[in-house]
């Protein structure tokens, strides 16, 4: 007000300060978090995890969210086994996330859960479904996956056709080719592959 009682209508006070479109469409984001859902049994992670992880949170190749959740499920079939002949547990598999990766990107950019469920899909299914606590008004949720071809030879954001379906109503849910992370590759030019 003071600049308004020794300018008048010629000082900042007055002048216009209504947003652009391009303002209009930064604000309209404010607020709104993009999370990354990773799912999979993680017998054990691998580089190729790791760096899909990274990418999502770098913006490398795929849009930069803020926040990625790895979502480790505990199959019940096809146990993954050490030399010794001992299982490859969830735990094992949460604690390599949390040893090797969690220090690199800091805890407030990465969620490590372990489920109850069998399945990498229907865990990410349960994670954001009508009984979960995301908030569809500030939260968007990318389906993680890599550009890797599956054993069918389909790209490996697929697996996700139709998650819609599944996602709490008013929830934004995004995957397919533009949200795929690029897969690493060995130097011998072979992706990483627990």
């Amino acid at each position: 007000t003071g600049d308004f009682i020794l300018g008048g209508t010629e000082s900042a006070f007055q002048q216009d300060t209504s947003l652009t479109e391009e303002d209009e469409e930064i604000d309209m984001g404010r607020g709104k978090k993009t999370i990354a859902l990773i799912p999979g049994a993680f017998k054990p992670p691998h580089r190729g995890h790791a760096d899909m992880v990274r990418k999502y949170l770098e913006g490398d190749g795929v849009p930069k969210v803020d926040k990625v959740v790895v979502l480790i499920s505990a199959p019940l079939k096809n146990a993954r086994k050490l030399k010794n002949g001992r299982e490859i547990t969830a735990r094992d598999s949460e604690r390599i996330w949390k040893e090797v990766l969690l220090p690199d990107v800091g805890e407030e950019s990465l969620d490590i859960l372990i489920s109850d469920m069998a399945s990498p899909i229907t865990s990410a299914y349960k994670y954001f479904d009508k009984n979960s606590n995301i908030d569809p008004a500030s939260t968007t949720v990318i389906l993680g996956a890599s550009d890797k071809p599956d054993k069918n030879g389909l790209p490996d954001w697929n697996r996700w056709n139709k998650a819609e379906k599944y996602a709490k109503e008013g929830l934004e849910v995004l995957y397919g080719d533009e949200y795929a992370a690029g897969c690493t590759e060995r130097s011998c030019g072979t992706p990483y592959s627990a």
